[in-house]
């Protein structure tokens, strides 16, 4: 598959059948989606990746943090109660995907005051926001990967609201979560999205 076929034809998934995704897949997948680029090849990520079975102490709390989101649905969406109650309805079982990955980086505190320059904001916050970023190329790549294998996915950070939660029962002190993505074999077939205009501004050509 080219890359831009895969590019324009991924779609956020959000139900799934329930038919098992093979390691062997998802080793390929992960593993070439390890090649991403990273702050000074640092590789700063961590990955838990997880089936059905293992998931049922966790998706309690990935509801939860749907619920969390209400208010910013409602505020999206303010007349559109289905798309709320439907995302919701995802959040509580994650459309039965069969499989998820969970994205870590290092925990690190960070503390800006008013009135920072970007200077000293980068000094505070760079490492972080660098492994955030690292963090983000290795899922774009295990998205596209994972669609060219003929599964789908979606990239939530929704569960970051309850993430020290989800880090403390995996065992993870010391992590912050970026990221959950369901796979699975796609049960549904989106439209594609418009892109939105006026997001690019060339100056001297």
């Amino acid at each position: 598959m080219e890359l831009w076929e895969a590019m324009r034809q991924r779609r956020s998934i959000r139900r799934f059948e329930p038919r098992p995704v093979p390691k062997e897949i998802l080793e390929e997948i992960i593993g070439k989606a390890l090649w991403a680029p990273s702050r000074m090849n640092t590789q700063e990520w961590y990955l838990v990746v997880m089936t059905r079975e293992k998931m049922q102490e966790i998706l309690p709390l990935i509801r939860q943090s749907g619920e969390r989101l209400r208010y910013k649905l409602e505020e999206r969406f303010p007349e559109r109660p289905d798309i709320i109650e439907g995302t919701l309805r995802f959040f509580a079982d994650l459309g039965g995907a069969p499989v998820a990955v969970f994205a870590f980086i290092p925990r690190s505190e960070t503390h800006l005051a008013p009135g920072m320059d970007s200077y000293s904001r980068y000094k505070v916050e760079s490492s972080r926001l660098d492994n955030i970023q690292s963090t983000a190329a290795l899922l774009q790549n295990l998205l596209l990967l994972a669609h060219e294998a003929g599964l789908g996915s979606t990239w939530m950070t929704g569960p970051l609201t309850i993430g020290d939660e989800i880090c403390g029962l995996l065992g993870l002190e010391g992590m912050e979560l970026v990221a959950v993505i369901p796979l699975g074999y796609p049960a549904q077939q989106p439209k594609a999205p418009p892109r939105r205009i006026g997001r690019v501004e060339w100056r001297g050509f």
